[in-house]
């Protein structure tokens, strides 16, 4: 059984890590976050905060997952 703690940790760390590989990907594809967000049907601040690992609904990464062509195992 994991604590609380741990949980919100893993947590922050996936995060971290999704918008890690969500750079990356928006590079590769010469993409902006205004073209990213329009895609995903989100707003660009939604992008912004998901950049700075802030909590984010998983089904608008799995979304971002989609447009970019990541693969997760994460979600």
């Amino acid at each position: 059984m994991y604590t609380e703690k741990e949980l919100n940790r893993a947590d922050a760390d996936m995060r971290k890590e999704f918008a890690k590989l969500m750079a990356e990907k928006l590079r590769e594809k010469k993409m902006s976050r205004y073209q990213l967000a329009k895609e995903v049907s989100v707003s660009y601040y939604t992008i912004r905060n998901i950049e700075d690992c802030e909590d984010c609904h998983r089904s608008t990464m799995a979304r971002i997952a989609k447009v970019l062509d990541m693969s997760i195992m994460i979600l």
